[in-house]
């Protein structure tokens, strides 16, 4: 009896000492891998036992840097990286499921020392990056959709709509289908680089229909059919054709996907209401001018004339624009600011004159030291300069033919002339005033030679300098 349960009690401790070996080969095993991969696990066909987080990281990344795919489209095909198309390594999902421990039954799993372990890359993709990268790749080997066009014919002055076709791109199904393949691959680092991934076609409808086209293309006519007058002190002054209210809007894609809205061009409206309006309906205020002796008036040298000019432009801009967007007919008013002219009174002159300065291109008539008018000019070119110095007006001639050297002028009206060959008139064969361009005289606007003509009296002083 004694010897049994001595041999109970050796069996017992050979039993709890076992134990106590086993637990600590596991606590061991516990803390030599809580933070790096277990024994005979691979990934793909490289031994990654004992790697630390980071050393897997990047063995992983070259892993998967390291695979190339191949896809075909038609009779096009081309070999790129898996990263270069939107397959994604996730990184932290990967390392997770392969370093340390998750838990006992994790543990327990890794625990093996009989069969190799795999490890399986985890890999996503965007299915947006994926097709936009393809389509990118094989842009040569498909066509787009055409989108129906709405554009202002010049020959009809109508808006008309030209239809769209449908086109062919890369299958949505096939981008699915491949890149399943591809992870499928990946993960296990078993990409086979002769294998080639065929990509399908699909037709694809233009964004915009043709009945959405012809909607906004009819509103755009009701535009051009709707009438846009402006008035000034209730006179008709412009009255907008079908083809300058054409160029005040244009026609974009809409908020909602497949739409489209017109669109106020505001750039061209202001445009058209500076370059055209305000000036045709502006007027330059001219100062009466009269010489005076006393209280008697003696002669007007110049009438008067109010000045006028464009207002609130910004709001004249804003009415035609919600006349765009609400599809109405439009009567406006111009607003104006109007300057009534001034009176300049002069007193008999002892002396009246004319200076012509060469630098500004400018001839000024003199009342004494008062300038009572000013008229651009074209004097004679580098090679055949205009005279300077003070000379007298000596012949006055209506009309009479101009020639010399290489030039023919009949008929040149309104000569003052001043000296020998060098005089002022009318130049009718140009439109260049401010810039040197005669062989030597003084060309003027026939009106403005005219003014020279009735002011100047015989002898009058005539100062020409620089």
């Amino acid at each position: 009896m004694e010897i049994k349960s001595k041999k109970n009690k050796i069996i017992k401790i050979a039993f709890v000492s076992i134990l106590i070996f086993i637990l600590l080969i596991l606590a061991a095993f516990w803390s030599k891998y809580s933070d790096k991969i277990a024994p005979r696990t691979y990934l793909g066909s490289e031994d990654v036992s004992g790697m630390t987080a980071e050393q897997f990281k990047d063995q992983a990344i070259a892993s998967l840097d390291r695979a190339t795919c191949t896809f075909q489209f038609n009779s096009s095909s081309t070999t790129v990286s898996p990263s270069a198309i939107g397959l994604d390594l996730n990184l932290q999902d990967t390392i997770d499921g392969a370093v340390g421990f998750d838990s006992f039954k994790d543990y327990f799993a890794k625990l093996n020392f009989k069969d190799h372990r795999k490890i399986d890359l985890k890999i996503s993709y965007d299915k947006k990056k994926v097709s936009s990268s393809l389509r990118d790749t094989f842009a040569n080997d498909f066509s787009p959709p055409k989108e129906p066009e709405i554009h202002y014919s010049e020959n009809q002055s109508t808006f008309t709509v030209t239809p769209g076709s449908s086109g062919t791109t890369i299958s949505d199904e096939s981008i699915e289908r491949v890149c399943n393949k591809l992870i499928a691959k990946l993960s296990k680092v078993e990409l086979d680089e002769n294998q080639s991934y065929p990509i399908d076609t699909q037709e694809v409808e233009p964004s915009i229909s043709e009945s959405e086209a012809n909607i906004v293309c009819d509103k755009a006519n009701a535009i051009l059919d709707s009438s846009y007058v402006l008035t000034l002190d209730g006179v008709e002054v412009s009255t907008l054709s079908r083809a300058t209210k054409a160029t005040f809007f244009t026609i974009a894609p809409g908020k909602e996907n497949g739409t489209l809205k017109i669109v106020p061009n505001d750039e061209k409206i202001l445009s058209y209401i500076h370059d055209t309006i305000a000036k045709s309906v502006s007027i330059t205020m001219v100062d009466k001018k009269v010489v005076m002796q006393n209280t008697t008036e003696l002669e007007v040298l110049q009438e008067g004339k109010d000045g006028r000019t464009l207002k609130d432009i910004d709001t004249i801009c804003k009415t035609i624009h919600d006349a765009i967007v609400d599809g109405t007919s439009l009567l406006y008013e111009l607003p104006v600011t109007k300057t009534p002219f001034t009176i300049t009174k002069l007193d008999q002159p002892r002396e009246r004159w004319i200076d012509v300065d060469l630098s500004e291109q400018i001839t000024r008539l003199y009342y004494d030291n008062n300038a009572i008018a000013e008229y651009v000019i074209s004097s004679g070119l580098p090679n055949t300069p205009t005279i300077t110095g003070t000379f007298h007006v000596y012949l006055q001639v209506p009309v009479q033919n101009l020639s010399g050297n290489n030039f023919y002028h009949p008929d040149v009206k309104w000569c003052t002339w001043f000296s020998g060959d060098f005089g002022f008139h009318t130049a009718y064969w140009h439109d260049n005033f401010g810039t040197p361009q005669s062989h030597g005289c003084i060309n003027m606007k026939e009106n403005e030679a005219k003014a020279v003509y009735d002011f100047a009296t015989d002898g009058m002083r005539v100062v020409v300098h620089k």
